[in-house]
């Protein structure tokens, strides 16, 4: 998922679909910063969407967001590229998320989890800051969210690019490998039949 089809920069509320994939944003709103749009927002060198959240909210709520499929079927969540966010398109500290926490949640409701630290060089500067966050087991997946973390006003910004997905591999069931282990057998003794026979 690389967010080309977005190419300016635009508020994109709490939801939008893409490349098969609905995205909703559970607490902040979404935006799509494309490449030189916001002088001060770290290029990934294309679009990349950025969260963010009202940082004079009484309560502040960190910012998350959840990729789902649209028609349920799985994939295997590989890799994504993602950066310490802007209050717009300025970097202040307050408002940044220190780290990213990730969930997928799998066809049979179980869940597996990661957080990501940033490495904290952030500037206001069109300078790259993206870091790769590599995905071990976060497989057969139905959705998953990234939830920003830290930053003294509630960790609220937090952008995301590059998202790379496969689809999961269809399992076999159980009782395969003793069904075509038969079928082999049952070869194996119709070819010494035949060689019998001869």
């Amino acid at each position: 998922l690389d967010f080309e089809e977005f190419t300016s920069f635009q508020q994109l509320g709490t939801h939008f679909t893409t490349q098969g994939f609905s995205v909703t944003a559970t607490s902040g709103d979404m935006l799509a910063y494309s490449v030189g749009s916001v002088s001060t927002v770290p290029e990934s060198g294309s679009t990349s969407i950025g969260m963010s959240n009202n940082p004079n909210a009484p309560t502040p709520v960190n910012s998350s967001l959840t990729f789902a499929t649209e028609d349920g079927s799985t994939f295997d969540l590989l890799s994504f590229r993602a950066s310490e966010g802007r209050n717009q398109g300025r970097f202040f500290a307050d408002f940044a998320s220190t780290a990213i926490d990730i969930m997928g949640t799998r066809a049979d409701g179980s869940t597996v989890s990661l957080n990501f630290a940033f490495d904290g060089i952030a500037s206001d500067s069109p300078a790259t800051d993206f870091e790769t966050v590599l995905f071990s087991g976060f497989t057969g997946l139905t959705s998953f969210s990234v939830t920003g973390q830290g930053g003294t006003r509630g960790g609220y910004a937090f952008q995301l690019d590059d998202v790379q997905l496969q689809p999961s591999a269809i399992p076999l069931p159980a009782g395969a490998p003793l069904v075509l282990s038969s079928f082999a057998l049952l070869g194996a003794l119709r070819l010494r039949r035949k060689s019998r026979a001869a």
